[in-house]
């Protein structure tokens, strides 16, 4: 469903793919026609453009919490006021633009990381920045697991998504 409306954009306007607030802005009016008989259905979506030779990102992102980045060893929680995709006809999403220094690192994850529903539990955003920053550099599988052990009943209830950049630059 995604890559089929990533195709119809990019055959229509290839340069959407460098502005992520406007690839947003557009899958969102995309997903609106099509959730109309599906209001329950919530789509996260990130769009990032990664300029190496200046050492700056651009994101806009959609229904996920906030992303980490870890610039010169300090964590920065990047907050987005954005809504979840397809939700709302032609709302506006904001893109936030960081410079990044050689070897930061970007985490963008799912609610079900941090969230269990069934216990009305969502972790405090210290928490969070605190199990990143201790984790940081230890594998994917590691981080994920230190993740569930700190849910109630040590284990996940919605679906799972952790991804985890290494930035570098060409400078």
């Amino acid at each position: 469903m995604l890559k089929t409306a990533m195709d119809e954009m990019i055959k229509g306007n290839p340069a959407r793919l460098y502005k992520p607030d406007t690839l947003v802005s557009t899958l969102n009016n995309y997903f609106c026609s099509l959730l109309k008989s599906a209001p329950e259905v919530l789509v996260g979506f990130a769009a990032m453009v990664i300029d190496t030779k200046e050492g700056k990102y651009s994101i806009a992102s959609a229904g996920i919490p906030s992303i980490i980045h870890i610039h010169q060893h300090v964590p920065e929680l990047i907050i987005s006021s954005n809504p979840v995709l397809g939700a709302f006809v032609d709302a506006q999403f904001l893109q936030i633009e960081r410079n990044y220094r050689e070897g930061d690192q970007l985490f963008l994850f799912t609610d079900g990381l941090i969230e269990s529903v069934p216990h009305f539990f969502s972790m405090k955003d210290e928490s969070i920045i605190d199990l990143i920053n201790k984790y940081r550099e230890q594998p994917i599988e590691t981080i994920v697991a230190a993740f569930r052990s700190s849910l109630p009943g040590g284990k996940f209830t919605d679906d799972v998504t952790l991804i985890s950049i290494r930035l570098s630059s060409e400078k």
